[in-house]
């Protein structure tokens, strides 16, 4: 006869963190959900679909509405990532929308991602003029760009917005300057370009700045993304030597690098090192561990076949698996701290667990189950229910489908277990017999003797499990059978005595009880074959995983075969880029040195020209002093000029008065003469008299010019 353990189950939420190598795509709402259903159906008809977007945002709260832009901001689906613009718009223009430069940097990067620049570029300048007044928000957006270009993949966005932050804010504030190298250097590692990284924790030190933890794992986690596996160790020691210690955080980092290109023997010395440093295990320590094993991962995919102990799982997986999840288990507090323990409830957490580690724990909480259901003393805590909490799978591949509620339930399934989904399992038989278990007093299980009554006597302060009362009560029935039980037997069941008396002493009870001796016997006998064709279908089944793992090995093979080809193809392009990487970083400096000779060549071309100068200032002074002089020469030669045209002036009118009086004398004698000339002559001598006289007026009205023309300029 089976005894069931009888314990209640309330299922919830568990989130099944799944994230992928590109953006992480936030979860979305069900309003969201009949939105994008809508615009689907709407043909691509972008007014139909503005308007659903406008009523949308105008019926919807602000967690509601900022969801489905965050979505639709990270979502692979053009169509779908094409609409983040107009959704924007629309919330901008909400009562209670507040400008976030996070919010605003995520739109700009993922408008340039889509190809639409000129809106992106008016964003910015949107941006910039209203924070125009507010130098350190300024600077903290052009911090939130990098990081937003540096999600999108796009490398000039990163280097264009550090240029501008560096151009007018790295002058002043200090914090700015460190919030800014913190931007440049994580933006650098999610672009895959830890050397880069590391050149700017270079410029870090050199201007006064000790790099933070923040940036140290940053580059280590760039370094093991690209397996580059060597250079993350070496960063890991100049992260120790800066006084930085090795805490979950970083270790888990590692964990995943290591994880990520198959180095679970290094793994498991990890995890051995982090035992002995006592850095505390989290979830995503086992996340990190377990998602990294590829039999465990496969095993997984058949939940009907998984092994149903932690035992059983070392034994069925490869060695340095079955290593790594022992490593795992031993010391490890994550149990304890996802299981909630007092009389009300006995809760397991399943939050944050990725398959793996939910299978693992789960394995783990039912061997704390036993050990708790077994112990002794006062101080046992027997809770009232026991719950197994996880989540509806908003974050697993299949929205609404949470593949860790269907391991538990499959789980529970194939261990027997009355634990159901439903919030309704606290009531009833099962809740019932659960309390029961754990009353002060006794059990009374009757066998098929009918005149055998075993009793089971359960203290307050112990409590059994009741497959461990199966195998108490079937030992009990074997044990009765063997000897007929006409005597009196005392069997000790849970430090107590169980005594079975013998109630008929006539040769007719006896036959009766014999005959039910025997068909307990034919039933014990069918119970054991039926055991025995279990054994069977099991020994098939694991025949069956056994080819399935060979299967899965070849595969594996062929896979890490694939991967190694992959990894070799990487590293060539990994040192292809690196010495792309050095070719520009020797172009860059022969580019600084030639901009370095262009500046002494300007400085020297300034010096010449402002020698230049000197020497015209120099010339004009010299000008200016030889103008001087001949002016001063001029002033001389025209006071000996002025001189001069007076004695030429006092020369000319003593002339002028000799040559005057003596043409009158002339006139007056021609006078004479015309006056003595004969008649006939006398008319052509007057004529020409007259033009003598003319003549000679004219000499003396031009001689009178000139002394004028000399009072003048005198």
């Amino acid at each position: 006869m089976l005894l069931q353990l009888s314990v209640s189950l309330k299922w919830r939420n568990h989130h099944h963190h799944h994230q992928s190598s590109a953006a992480i795509i936030c979860s979305l709402s069900k309003k969201g959900q009949r939105l994008l259903s809508s615009i689907d159906s709407s043909g691509g008809d972008s007014t139909i679909s503005h308007r659903l977007i406008r009523k949308f945002v105008a019926s919807s709260s602000k967690s509601v509405a900022l969801n489905t832009l965050s979505h639709l901001l990270s979502s692979d689906i053009r169509h779908h990532s094409s609409l983040a613009l107009p959704m924007y718009e629309w919330i901008t223009e909400a009562s209670w929308f507040e400008w976030n430069p996070k919010l605003v940097s995520t739109v700009i990067a993922s408008l340039e991602n889509q190809g639409q620049f000129d809106v992106s570029e008016k964003l910015v300048s949107d941006s910039v003029q209203k924070l125009t007044s507010q130098e350190r928000e300024l600077a903290i957006f052009y911090c939130n760009l990098i990081n937003s270009y540096s999600k999108y993949g796009s490398k000039k966005g990163v280097f264009d917005s550090y240029n501008c932050l560096k151009k007018h804010f790295l002058s002043g504030s200090s914090s700015l300057n460190r919030q800014a190298y913190e931007s440049m250097i994580n933006g650098l590692c999610t672009l895959d370009l830890p050397h880069d990284a590391e050149e700017m924790m270079e410029k870090m030190r050199l201007e006064g700045f000790k790099p933070s933890d923040f940036e140290f794992r940053s580059v280590v986690l760039a370094y093991g993304r690209l397996g580059l596996l060597n250079e993350m160790r070496r960063v890991l020691d100049q992260m120790e030597n800066s006084g930085y210690t090795l805490d979950t955080i970083s270790s888990n980092i590692v964990l995943s690098s290591y994880g990520a290109n198959k180095e679970l023997s290094e793994m498991v010395l990890w995890i051995k090192k982090m035992k002995s440093s006592n850095v505390p295990f989290s979830i995503r320590t086992y996340n990190s561990a377990l998602n990294s094993c590829p039999t465990i991962m496969a095993m997984l995919k058949e939940p009907e076949f998984l092994p149903l102990s932690i035992g059983e799982l070392i034994d069925n997986v490869k060695k340095v698996e079955g290593v790594l999840v022992q490593e795992l288990i031993d010391g490890s507090s994550v149990l304890l701290e996802n299981l909630k323990w007092d009389s009300l409830e006995g809760k397991l957490d399943l939050h944050g667990m990725h398959l793996g580690t939910a299978y693992v724990i789960l394995l783990e909480w039912m061997d704390e189950l036993k050990s708790r259901f077994r112990g002794g003393g006062d101080s046992v805590v027997i809770p009232a229910e026991i719950r197994v909490v996880c989540g509806l799978g908003k974050h697993s591949n299949v929205i609404g489908k949470s593949p860790v509620r269907a391991l538990v339930s499959e789980m529970m399934v194939r261990l027997e277990s009355p634990m159901r989904i439903g919030r309704k399992n606290d009531i009833g038989r099962a809740r019932k017999r659960w309390t029961c278990v754990g009353a002060v007093g006794r059990r009374f299980r009757k066998s098929r003797h009918q005149n055998t009554i075993i009793v089971v006597h359960i203290n307050n302060s112990r409590s059994l499990r009741e497959d461990d009362l199966e195998d108490h009560v079937q030992k009990e029935l074997e044990k009765s059978c063997e000897q007929a039980v006409d005597v009196k037997e005392v069997v000790d069941v849970g430090s107590e005595i169980v005594e079975v008396a013998d109630d008929a002493e006539s040769s007719e009870v006896l036959a009766e009880k014999q005959k039910q001796l025997r068909e307990e016997g034919e039933r014990i006998e069918k119970q054991k074959q039926l055991r025995e064709e279990e054994e069977k279908r099991i020994e098939k089944q694991k025949q069956l995983r056994e080819e399935e793992d060979r299967r899965i090995e070849k595969q594996k093979q062929l896979r890490e075969e694939e991967e190694r080809i992959e990894k070799q193809k990487q590293i060539r392009e990994e040192q292809e880029r690196i010495e792309k990487q050095k070719q520009l970083r020797e172009e860059e400096e022969e580019r600084i040195k030639k901009q370095k000779q262009l500046r002494e060549e300007e400085e020297r071309i300034e010096k010449q020209k402002q020698l230049r100068i000197e020497e015209e200032r120099i010339e004009k002074q010299k000008q200016i002093r030889e103008e001087e002089e001949r002016t001063k020469k001029q002033k001389r030669l025209h006071e000996e000029k002025h001189t001069a045209a007076i004695k030429i002036q006092s020369f000319f009118r003593g002339l002028l008065a000799r040559r005057a009086f003596r043409a009158l004398r002339g006139l007056v004698k021609l006078q004479a003469l015309v006056r003595g000339v004969r008649a006939r002559k006398q008319q052509q001598m007057a004529l020409h008299c007259m033009g003598a006289l003319i003549r000679l007026q004219m000499r003396v009205r031009s001689r009178q010019m000139l002394m004028k023309t000399c009072d003048d300029s005198s």
